[in-house]
């Protein structure tokens, strides 16, 4: 403990306001995939949280997972609130890992299969991101949700990083800034908000359905941001780049 509060002093007495709060993104990021703690009684009480308002997390908790999935071209069947109990949301992606060869380390050998790997933690990673802008900081559904998308990250980022556990956690968080970016961009999250209410409606989405409503969401946003520019053809732009 004291060895801690003196590291603490050490780095605020040492360091700009804004290279203190990056180490501390980046501790605090690091501990979520490095250390996951058991679910604690407060967060296991499900009646704490509306039914219908859970509903809304779970529909952005999985938009977050689909615009991500369409917008690195990763293919996936469909994307579902309306789950069994417990896991009431679902994207499946589909599973390579036996699909590639890996060196005495553990690592694909393969680039392509490295970058793949590489996409799908991303998009994985990017719902947490999502319910960071949606909710307060330190509101216990962020980290409620994300569990499960923490385990499957570092599952996948081993046969990038290796055996080892800290440098699947630090390989992880790498990525998840990549996540935060692209949940930060004003077109991608008006992507997401379209495809979470259209989750809520109707439950259900195909991947076909999902696309098409994120090409409209962005064109629709893209339409507002110049529509005062008189004569521009929006559509000309390529959204995909």
């Amino acid at each position: 403990m004291e060895a801690r509060d003196e590291l603490c002093s050490y780095i605020q007495s040492n360091l700009k306001d804004n290279q203190v709060e990056l180490i501390l993104r980046f501790v605090r990021s690091l501990a979520r995939f490095d250390f996951l703690p058991p679910l604690t009684v407060v967060e296991t009480i499900e009646t704490t949280i509306p039914p219908q308002q859970k509903r809304e997390y779970i529909a952005y908790h999985e938009a977050g997972h689909a615009v991500a999935a369409v917008l690195l071209r990763i293919p996936f069947s469909y994307v579902s609130i309306d789950g069994p109990p417990g896991t009431p949301g679902q994207i499946e992606f589909p599973d390579e890992s036996s699909t590639f060869s890996v060196d005495d380390n553990g690592v694909a050998t393969d680039k392509q299969v490295r970058q793949r790997q590489e996409e799908r933690i991303i998009a994985t990673l990017t719902a947490r991101a999502t319910m960071e802008r949606l909710l307060d900081a330190g509101h216990p559904e962020i980290d409620k949700g994300s569990r499960s998308d923490y385990r499957s990250a570092r599952g996948r980022a081993e046969s990038i990083a290796g055996n080892s556990y800290h440098d699947q956690a630090a390989y992880c968080v790498w990525l998840e800034c990549r996540a935060i970016h692209t949940v930060r961009l004003e077109r991608h999250w008006a992507a997401i908000e379209a495809v979470a209410a259209n989750l809520l409606k109707k439950g259900r989405l195909s991947a076909k359905k999902t696309r098409e409503i994120i090409k409209q969401a962005q064109e629709n946003w893209l339409q507002k941001q110049l529509n005062t520019i008189e004569g521009y053809d929006y559509r000309a732009i390529n959204l995909d780049e």
